[in-house]
């Protein structure tokens, strides 16, 4: 007549005897007996935190931990398995996590019988983790990690945090601390970086923590998630995919698949979005490097991961990779519902991506990203002949794009735009997810007209821009166009010293002195980028 009555061997019980290895459930609890002797084991509990919050978590990326996560990011690709890629990428983090005790690689699969790995309902289907590898760091032999806490960053897709505290939510002097990570990508089964430890009593951490401590840790395991799932996402593309069907995002191809296929990959023309990346330093690199061609390969392969993960996780279509470069678009076989949103989000996580994997040193070894966005019409479907083709775009949209990534090595943004999208970014995207900085009138190199030119900025906060320096520039450009340069300059001063098109502008000044004659504004160059 229990509300939780105890149930030992699918009998209930009021007594029951249990020796090491026995298990017993109370209600919907299932407890396991085990020997406290006995070698480190990891168990999955319901939860290991009665509070608990959740964390969408960013950290300064001058963080010397994130130089050697990109260091290391390589050996990643090296994996012949999953299991060995959820170990490579544990043994990176337990290299600059030396404050945690527990790491462990989490898979989450949908199952309607009780799994060995962790205890559940027979009859309720629902994700249950299971645990792919573990690293224990410390002498601590029984170690759990929280179910509700797995479940939590699984479903919303961002890191979540949890530390002990007392009953009115206040930090406390020692306990447990825990943070999950998602892996997002397109694998069939999903995955989590699972990272966990003790706080104060002499531990890594001090007393009275709270989850704003962890995030400095939680960006360094986002990174390490970032690269996992490009690599997984890569690899099912080249094991589920072929001929052109692998430059498709899942979505896409589930559209496409429900049609008359070749009539959804023949060429026509429509409203295209373009995205062209292209790796910074790599003509350097593989000089000094001729050495070790291998390993630069594995590093330009790393990259151009990250930039196709990015585009397809925004539902972008791959059309061309040409050497240290990737050409990706939108519109195309599916119509663009939300103008250039998309490409302009994936454009941005590409380049924190690559901050993030850069640590935010000048490093000459490390790769940097420059992005050309423009949008038009334009011709995109299956080019080519019966014996060979590929998805490809074609159309001044695509050359554009071509020269506004050229065009960043000449200004130093990093992602520049033509004015149609940058005038959608400025009525339909929120300062708070990216923000826009007019850079002027530019004339590339074989265009007969002149193009306004736009950089695409992430929000304040991860930026070394503030709103205010924004404004500034706006009106240092304003008068630049004018042909009032004395005024530019004292206006650019009020910048950052470092700040590249600041620098760009002042150059050009101090190259010129004075506005030319018949001076309109724009800036003309001489050769392509």
């Amino acid at each position: 007549g229990a509300r939780n009555p105890a149930k030992a061997h699918n009998r209930s019980t009021v007594f029951l005897r249990c020796g090491p290895g026995e298990s017993f459930r109370i209600g919907n609890t299932m407890f396991r007996v085990t020997n406290r002797n006995a070698q480190s084991t990891v168990n999955i509990v319901d939860s290991l935190i009665a509070d608990s919050g959740s964390t969408r978590s960013f950290t300064n990326p001058a963080d010397s931990r994130l130089a050697i996560v990109s260091r290391d990011a390589a050996s990643l690709w090296l994996a012949d398995s999953e299991k060995e890629l959820a170990e490579r990428a544990l043994k990176i983090l337990s290299q600059v996590l030396t404050g945690a005790e527990l790491l462990v690689m989490i898979a989450s699969e949908d199952v309607q019988q009780e799994s060995p790995a962790v205890n559940c309902q027979a009859d309720t289907q629902k994700a249950v983790p299971r645990i792919i590898h573990w690293h224990k760091q410390g002498k601590r032999k029984r170690l759990a990690v929280s179910r509700e806490l797995i479940a939590r960053a699984s479903t919303r897709l961002e890191t979540s945090i949890q530390v002990d505290s007392d009953a009115f939510g206040e930090p406390v002097k020692q306990g447990d601390w825990a943070f999950c990570v998602p892996i997002n990508s397109d694998a069939d089964v999903s995955w989590c970086i699972y990272v966990g430890g003790r706080f104060g009593a002499g531990r890594g951490y001090a007393p009275f923590l709270n989850p704003g401590e962890l995030k400095a840790d939680s960006v360094v395991t986002e990174l390490v998630s970032h690269l996992t799932g490009a690599i997984r996402s890569v690899r099912m593309l080249e094991q589920q995919f072929e001929g052109v069907r692998q430059f498709f995002s899942p979505h896409v191809l589930d559209t496409v698949g429900a049609r008359d296929n070749e009539h959804e990959i023949a060429p026509k023309e429509a409203d295209i979005v373009v995205i062209y990346c292209d790796l910074r330093g790599f003509s350097r690199i593989v000089e000094r490097g001729a050495s070790d061609l291998r390993d630069i390969l594995r590093k330009v392969s790393a990259s151009l991961g990250i930039m196709t993960q990015s585009i397809i996780e925004h539902q972008g279509v791959i059309a061309d990779f040409q050497g240290d470069s990737a050409l990706g678009f939108w519109g195309w076989p599916l119509p663009l519902t939300d103008g250039p949103r998309a490409a302009c989000l994936a454009a941005l996580q590409i380049q924190r991506i690559f901050e993030l994997g850069s640590g935010g040193n000048a490093d000459e070894d490390a790769f940097r990203v420059g992005i050309g966005i423009a949008a038009g019409r334009a011709i995109a479907g299956r080019i080519g002949t019966s014996d060979q083709a590929k998805i490809g775009v074609f159309g001044h949209v695509v050359n554009l794009a071509s020269r506004l990534e050229g065009l960043t090595r000449i200004t130093g943004a990093s992602i520049l735009m033509d004015e149609q999208t940058a005038q959608y970014v400025r009525t339909n995207i929120e300062p708070i997810v990216a923000r826009v900085r007019p850079i002027g009138r530019l004339q590339p190199a074989g265009f007969d007209q002149d193009v306004m030119v736009s950089e695409l900025l992430p929000p304040e906060s991860h930026s070394h821009l503030t709103d205010t320096h924004l404004a500034t520039f706006i009106d240092a450009a304003r008068t630049f166009e004018k042909g009032e340069w004395t005024k530019c300059l004292r206006l650019l001063a009020r910048l950052p010293w470092h700040d590249p098109p600041r620098i760009f502008l002042q150059d050009y000044i101090t190259e010129h002195r004075q506005p030319p004659r018949n001076w309109n504004g724009v800036i003309r160059m001489t050769r392509k980028q």
